[in-house]
């Protein structure tokens, strides 16, 4: 039906015209954004998803971050370990020369002399492996700091005797073992621990004023001073299995240098060493030839040890550094995947938009115009 008073045809192609626009300022915004989805407006539930995995992103990153400073860490300290074994093994060199009974006083003295200056040497590259302020080779190994000693299995109640040794990671100071077990010990059994020359009875060791044997202890400490290794014997009927032991020396506790090897927080702690030359035995030096001699080729086991440990924990972080970067590679394509526009088609879109406001534009102008075509007809010729 023609009307010159409600205008129907009109508001339909101002409608139209609405609807056409908002598609092309949508495809237009889209393709300057890069984005289908880049607001909650635009989708809800989809853009709360992107938010969470763009935050798991960027933890990601973060993690990596602290990942590549723990490779820089490790790998100043491996250059610096090699170089000093490098020193070192020139030094016993030398020292096998000062072993050599023909050679005469002067001659000894020039050749300790330049074993001195090499030790020397060495002892300043392990001062200067330092990164970021952080220097893994010259860290005091008497530093209170509590030191898992892991089993080599779950130790079963009976006539059995284990060692763990670890001198490794801490050389003989005072502190405590903590023994945890999974099922406590009964009343009757007899456990002795033994270190050096000394032996504690369940009556002798306690933990809060309560002693060993008391089934309701799951975890036992006692103190420790001078040994590197700690014997356990068992003699029990009772099924009592060992679930950790821990040194835990005196003092207060030494905050390791540490990485974050995920976002939910989680770390992993660079192994310090100290191979500077006091704790390797070479100062001061002995004047006797085979001493000497023994002394730095015991000090270059011990550097190529620490430049074994260091390798493996290089291997270790590289690892968690190359998961890091896949796990964060992983997320940000799959925020593409769901928030992402398609150019082309967007690109498509917005040609058929432009077209679309046109023939709206056009038929609304027909539409405002069939008002003047009604009155037209009662218009006398």
């Amino acid at each position: 039906m023609v009307s010159s008073l409600s205008g129907v045809g009109a508001n339909q192609a101002r409608q139209a015209l609405a609807a056409a626009e908002r598609n092309l300022t949508t495809s237009q915004t889209r393709i300057a954004t890069g984005k289908r989805v880049s607001s909650a407006k635009d989708n809800g539930s989809t853009y709360s998803i992107a938010t969470r995995m763009n935050s798991d992103v960027q933890a990601w990153k973060t993690v990596g971050d602290s990942l590549n400073r723990g490779q820089s860490i490790l790998g100043v300290a491996a250059t610096s370990s090699e170089n000093v074994q490098d020193i070192l093994s020139k030094a016993k060199e030398l020292a096998l020369a000062y072993t050599d009974p023909s050679i005469a006083d002067d001659q000894r003295k020039t050749i300790k002399a330049s074993i001195q200056q090499l030790v020397d040497l060495a002892d300043r590259a392990v001062g200067s492996a330092e990164f970021d302020g952080v220097n893994l080779l010259n860290v005091p190994q008497s530093s209170a700091t509590a030191i898992d000693l892991h089993p080599p299995a779950p130790v079963l109640a009976g006539p059995n005797v284990h060692a763990w040794d670890w001198w490794d990671s801490a050389p003989a100071v005072s502190g405590k073992i903590e023994i945890a077990w999974i099922n406590p010990p009964s009343v009757s059994a007899s456990f002795p621990i033994n270190y050096g020359a000394q032996t504690f009875s369940p009556s002798q060791v306690y933990l809060s004023g309560i002693p060993l044997n008391t089934p309701a202890n799951p975890v036992v400490s006692f103190p420790f001073t001078g040994s590197s290794a700690i014997w356990l014997s068992f003699h029990g009927s009772d099924q009592t299995y060992i679930k950790s032991i821990k040194f835990i020396p005196d003092g207060p506790q030494v905050v390791h240098n540490e990485v974050v090897t995920n976002p939910e927080g989680e770390r992993y702690a660079l192994k310090d060493y100290d191979i500077t030359k006091s704790a390797l035995g070479l100062d001061p030096l002995s004047d006797d030839p085979a001493t000497l001699l023994n002394s730095v080729g015991q000090a270059i086991s011990r550097v190529s040890d620490v430049g074994q440990s260091i390798g493996r924990q290089q291997n270790a972080v590289e690892g968690m550094a190359a998961q890091a970067v896949a796990q964060g590679n992983t997320l940000e394509t799959g925020v593409g995947n769901i928030t992402d526009a398609d150019m082309a088609k967007e690109a498509a879109e917005v040609e058929a938009g432009k077209a679309q406001v046109q023939l709206s534009q056009t038929a609304l102008a027909i539409a405002n115009a069939a008002p003047k075509w009604i009155l037209s007809l009662f218009r006398g010729g």
